[in-house]
């Protein structure tokens, strides 16, 4: 009897081990949760070391009254000085680093949810001085239900940052990756790309009107110069074992396509004047968002004639996601001894672009100086 229950156990221990690596096998994967690597984020506004061992939220809101107490009420604080200047381009990728961040930038109230619909990205220069740590090998007093995480580090120091935010069709791929690469103005680079700025940094400031995305520490500051005392630019949060469950999603970014216009030649119909006249002549091509190039000089007192075609060597190139139309623009002016005006303005039909191709362009002038210009088009997926 004793064997046979035996055996019955074993079989039952059998069935069971199979059902559960079948159910691992063909059943729904589990969903990811939070990496192990702790999330360092903008530092909310007006945090500073009575904040360490802080717990906050799956959403990383601070938790009020008593059970908002350090988890580690013991614990002691190591103030360890530093000494560094860099920079971060980051483009939000998940959902976890993006509300780290929110909640300090204050763009958006978290606590009432974000547009699924819209991109962040974040360009900081900073200069740390100070990292203030807790100890939390300490014994952890019992999380409030609601903490999931908690405050680890505060980095002390001065920051320039600068916060974009556009929505996905705008800040797709490309963008994430121009970002990523750009030389020259913040406000340039968001005029350009049709993203909207924010200024959330604290301590640093430019010393020009327009700030410049600095790489390195010797760029950062020439570019920058620090005012006031120190203050929290980062802090680091960590999970609370067992805590947090919540799914953390990635944020995906549009594909996008590289739009490539060649300038190939224009056909002068009237020039003008009563014999060869000089002329300047430039374009300029723009997507239905508010992404454009700057103007491409054509001719630059080129003369010309009536009825004769000019060869060009002219390139724009823009980056735009599909379902956004291209359309081209030209101007300019002629003047000689005997007359002077402006060329009459052109402008191309606006062509909806909805995948990798090539296409003909034409942009036509009508007027006393009036024109012809063709173009290719190539469009290419952006990788």
């Amino acid at each position: 009897m004793r064997l046979l229950a035996l055996q019955h156990v074993v079989t039952l221990l059998l069935v069971a081990t199979s059902l559960i690596l079948t159910a691992c096998a063909g059943g729904a994967r589990a969903p990811r949760t939070m990496p192990v690597a702790p999330i360092t984020a903008t530092a909310p506004r007006g945090i500073d070391d009575r904040a360490l061992g802080a717990p906050v939220d799956a959403h990383f809101r601070p938790l009020q009254g008593t059970i908002g107490r350090s988890l580690f009420e013991d614990a002691a604080i190591a103030r360890l000085p530093q000494s560094y200047v860099s920079h971060d381009i980051v483009t939000m990728r998940d959902t976890a680093q993006l509300e780290a961040n929110l909640a300090a930038w204050s763009i958006v109230d978290v606590s009432l949810g974000y547009a699924s619909e819209n991109r962040y990205g974040t360009y900081r220069a900073f200069q740390v001085v100070r990292v203030s740590s807790i100890d939390d090998t300490s014994e952890m007093e019992d999380p409030p239900i609601e903490a999931a995480f908690y405050i680890a580090k505060v980095y002390w120091g001065y920051s320039y940052e600068a916060v974009f935010e556009g929505d996905r069709r705008q800040f797709n791929t490309a963008v994430s990756a121009r970002l990523a690469t750009f030389e020259g103005g913040v406000d340039a680079f968001a005029a350009s790309s049709g993203l909207r700025l924010h200024f959330v940094g604290t301590g640093l400031r430019p010393r020009k009107p327009t700030a410049i995305f600095a790489r390195g520490a010797q760029a950062i500051l020439s570019a920058y110069d620090t005012a006031a005392a120190p203050s929290p630019i980062f802090v680091e949060y960590r999970a609370i074992p067992g805590r947090w469950r919540r799914t953390t999603s990635p944020i995906p970014f549009d594909a996008a396509l590289r739009i490539t216009v060649r300038f190939e030649n224009v056909r002068v119909i009237e020039d003008g004047t009563w014999f060869s006249t000089p002329w300047n002549l430039s374009a300029r091509c723009r997507m239905s968002n508010a992404y454009g190039s700057e103007p491409v000089p054509l001719l630059a007192g080129d003369d010309v004639d009536g009825g004769q075609t000019y060869s060009l060597n002219r390139t724009v190139e823009l980056i735009d996601a599909p379902g956004g139309a291209l359309e081209c623009t030209a101007e300019g002016f002629y003047a000689d001894a005997i007359g002077h005006g402006k060329i009459a303005p052109g402008r191309s039909p606006p062509v909806q672009l909805v995948g990798p191709g090539q296409f003909p362009l034409r942009i036509s002038g009508h007027g006393d100086a009036s024109y012809v210009i063709n173009a290719s088009v190539d469009v290419s997926p952006v990788n």
